[in-house]
């Protein structure tokens, strides 16, 4: 009796956290798409090493990636969140070292936030979303 106990209260728990809503994953989807133009602007700032620019264009990611992290908490992706995490990591480091006057430090932080893009959409989480 008490393990089922245990299992209905877990179940009514679980059942209880907040879903991420339609609107939302509205949200999600149109600042993925800001995100996809601005990482352009910035791979091209860092690639003529015009680190103002890639500093100001690393920030608007970095807002992004801000609400991002709080999307995929509430979503309860932990592997997504996980990659959430670094890619807003590498867009403040890149901001950080464009500021800095340091491009290959930059590039190399670029170089990251593009692959942890590049792995997040590899596990098509829009998918899981939802359901």
């Amino acid at each position: 009796m008490k393990n089922r106990l245990t299992l209905v209260v877990f179940i009514c728990a679980r059942l209880a956290l907040p879903a991420v809503t339609a609107e939302e994953t509205d949200q999600h989807k149109s600042r993925m798409d800001d995100a996809m133009d601005i990482e352009y602007d910035l791979r091209d700032a860092l690639t003529a090493k015009a680190l103002p620019k890639a500093a100001e264009t690393a920030d608007k990611l970095a807002k992004i990636g801000e609400d991002e992290e709080r999307y995929w908490v509430k979503a309860q992706f932990d592997d997504v969140l996980s990659l959430a995490r670094e890619n807003l990591a590498a867009a403040r480091e890149i901001a950080a070292t464009a500021r800095a006057g340091k491009a290959d430090e930059a590039a190399e932080a670029f170089a990251r936030l593009d692959q942890s893009c590049k792995s997040c959409h590899d596990l098509h989480p829009e998918k899981r979303a939802n359901r």
